[in-house]
């Protein structure tokens, strides 16, 4: 079944899309104008039985829910972020890093603590057993970029630059 959706994903199809069934190739098998496999003969079966394609004389038919069905069964390294949401992302990041970085450049010299900085932003919460990721996280971002630096010892953190 996989294998016919994947004709159907590959061609970008949407309902009310129709492929000729020789186009199916190895997908649905064809022998004397028949479906030769078992498999596939079963396959087809199933999608026209639950809705998902209707069968034609020479063609199969994408429905409404076998678009559906196709977007699920879409193997991830065909999906694509849209470049706004990448954008909004990074955009959130780049604030993210910027409010860390005021807050250690207004820090006390003896610096704060991961959980200081991220309760001041807001921003230390986390699920259940891991708070503190998303502020330790930016940490080590502005660490790695040489912006910021923790004392090993006491553990706070302060601009590279102090």
């Amino acid at each position: 079944m996989l294998r016919i959706l994947a004709v159907f994903a590959a061609r970008g199809a949407a309902a009310g899309t129709t492929i000729d069934q020789i186009d199916f190739g190895d997908a649905i098998p064809w022998k004397d104008g028949f479906i030769a496999d078992d498999r596939a003969r079963d396959a087809v079966r199933e999608l026209v039985k639950g809705g998902y394609i209707i069968e034609h004389n020479t063609a199969f038919e994408l429905t409404p829910a076998g678009t559906d069905l196709v977007s699920e069964t879409t193997p991830i390294e065909q999906w694509t972020v849209p470049a706004e949401m990448y954008a909004a992302a990074q955009r959130a990041m780049a604030d993210l890093k910027a409010a860390v970085y005021s807050v250690l450049a207004s820090a006390p010299g003896r610096g704060l603590t991961n959980a200081e900085i991220g309760r001041a932003l807001g921003i230390y919460a986390g699920h259940i057993g891991h708070e503190g990721h998303i502020s330790r996280t930016i940490l080590s971002f502005l660490e790695s970029e040489g912006v910021a630096k923790q004392d090993a010892r006491s553990k706070r953190w302060r601009l590279a630059s102090r």
